[in-house]
């Protein structure tokens, strides 16, 4: 899940386009790791997923892997594919890792 909220903000996805990119672009199922033969989640567990740690940890969390992401040298810049704007340069195992910092660095 939260993977879709890197894909979401800086498309400006609501929810339910974010569950419409995760279930038809080809581009965000491989970000999100979905199969592309199968369906992708239901909008609605984004708003679950974002409630657990509730909206302050929440942001906080998320602008601080976003910066790490950043500070790191991933993700800088965008390209347009399909109409569907993809972030470049990002090495998707080192995010794997800056998440789990974030998170860690979090629950202190």
């Amino acid at each position: 899940m939260f993977r879709s909220a890197i894909v979401q903000y800086p498309n400006d996805f609501s929810d339910r386009q974010m569950e419409h990119s995760a279930r038809f672009d080809i581009m965000t199922k491989w970000f999100l790791e979905i199969l592309i033969e199968n369906k992708s989640y239901d909008h609605s567990l984004l708003d679950d997923f974002r409630d657990r740690p509730g909206e302050k940890r929440w942001k906080k969390l998320f602008f601080m892997i976003l910066k790490q992401i950043e500070n790191a040298g991933f993700g800088k810049g965008y390209k347009s594919a399909d109409a569907t704007h993809v972030i470049l340069n990002i090495a998707i195992h080192r995010i794997i890792g800056l998440i789990g910092q974030g998170i860690k660095a979090i629950m202190d």
